[in-house]
């Protein structure tokens, strides 16, 4: 493990994108509006992949946490040219304060040997709003590998599914949504209320370039995600207000009394500029335009039915179209 001597943007960004400048979003007709977010903030569709312990509701073990990464290894091994990385709890890095500072850990390259040393990453995880309704489920139980769609181009990823599955089948309940051969009713049983494949997509536009590095509109974005997230249909979002905060705590040394917004905007410039800084930061994708006047929140649904989901989809419209500062609009994508 690598102590860091600088912020740890660079590392940790990893994790969460890097919002690079890209195109302005193009405005499209609603049946083709994720090719208009696709080509400004890059890919968007994922297949996904829950694990479940099979006996009792305790994923962080040392030797499930082992299984986990294992079959996490063994998808990635499966994919062809990467637009993405592949995201599981094993790969994702993870800050913790020390005495001089803080450092940066990925499970897979420390796998605990006891229990709590497995406890101890839970917590971890738990600390940053993105693992809860992205990595793992509310309670913990289940937890979920994204595989980005352009990464198994061609592959039959439900057959490296079944692969995976048969080596850890004393171990982990395994099951996929977003493919052909998906079991929805097997995938809702073992995801346990956590993110399905499906998702909306919402994206912010201001009144100006720049216009989203204003504390007010973050506050606004952040109390949108919390009525969000508090539908029952939503698994979980993620978006810029949770970048910043994440790039906030990481330059005050890990410390989770820094996972907070800033309040004027200059510091908010300068955590961006931190992230245009921070080199190879895309591995998960990226939620800025290049005018910085556009931002793109991922709004996770859980497992629906179509009906569920066009209610869902009308929740998150209305919640989204007010709130918002003077001169700022929210577009809903339904994909």
């Amino acid at each position: 493990m690598k102590r860091l001597l600088l912020p740890l943007l660079t590392v940790l960004l990893l994790a969460t994108g890097c919002p690079k400048p890209v195109p302005v979003p193009v405005v499209y007709d609603e049946g083709s509006c994720l090719t208009g977010i696709e080509e400004a903030f890059g890919p968007q569709r994922f297949h996904v992949v829950a694990m479940h312990p099979v006996v009792g509701g305790v994923l962080f073990t040392p030797s499930l946490l082992e299984a986990v990464d294992r079959v996490t290894a063994e998808l990635e091994a499966a994919q062809g040219p990467i637009e993405l990385a592949v995201k599981s709890i094993t790969t994702v890095p993870l800050m913790r304060r020390t005495a001089t500072g803080a450092e940066m850990e990925l499970i897979r390259d420390n796998l605990p040997t006891d229990e709590q040393g497995a406890l101890r990453y839970r917590d971890m995880l738990l600390s940053y709003e993105f693992a809860t309704g992205d990595t793992l489920n509310a309670p913990a139980s289940s937890t979920f590998v994204y595989l980005p769609v352009g990464n198994f181009a061609g592959a039959d990823v439900d057959a490296l599914v079944e692969a995976t599955r048969a080596g850890v089948l004393d171990e982990l309940l395994v099951a996929v949504d977003g493919t052909p051969g998906a079991d929805r009713a097997l995938y809702r049983e073992v995801a346990e209320g956590g993110p399905s494949a499906d998702a909306l997509w919402v994206v912010y536009t201001g009144p100006e370039a720049g216009a989203i590095k204003e504390p007010a509109f973050l506050r606004a974005q952040q109390a949108q995600q919390g009525l969000l997230e508090a539908l029952p249909a939503v698994a979980g979002t993620y978006g810029l207000a949770d970048d910043v905060k994440l790039a906030r705590r990481a330059i005050h040394k890990g410390d989770p009394a820094a996972y907070v917004l800033p309040e004027k905007r200059a510091e908010v410039s300068q955590l961006l500029m931190l992230y245009d800084m921070s080199g190879n930061a895309e591995a998960y994708g990226r939620r800025v335009s290049g005018d910085g006047g556009s931002t793109l929140l991922r709004v996770h649904l859980r497992v629906l039915d179509a009906a569920a989901r066009d209610e869902a989809l009308e929740q998150v419209r209305r919640i989204t179209g007010q709130g918002l500062p003077e001169g700022f609009e929210a577009t809903v994508c339904a994909g």
